[in-house]
């Protein structure tokens, strides 16, 4: 499994996802598949799962439960302040 997060971290840079950080990620991918074990990443960032892909990845969790509550509370929290701001016009 090639932690996207992790790897950046290691780099120096944090959750950036850019070319560098892909230029770093490709190479990976590919030294797995060439050792004859099974590429895994997680991630939902578009960039990285379609390098991944086109280098060989075979599993891609694009979703966690921390993604989908993030998701699902920004909607509740939007719902809920646009429901409390008419009642208080």
């Amino acid at each position: 499994l090639v932690g996207p997060s992790d790897l950046s971290f290691s780099l120096g840079k944090p959750l950036d996802f850019g070319p560098e950080f892909i230029a770093k990620f490709v190479p990976a991918i590919r030294t797995i598949r060439a050792a004859g074990k099974l590429a895994a990443t997680a991630t939902g960032h578009p960039e990285l799962v379609r390098a991944g892909v086109e280098a060989g990845l075979q599993i891609i969790v694009c979703a966690s439960e921390i993604i989908s509550l993030r998701a699902d509370w920004c909607r509740i929290l939007k719902d809920m302040k646009s429901k409390v701001g008419r009642v208080a016009e």
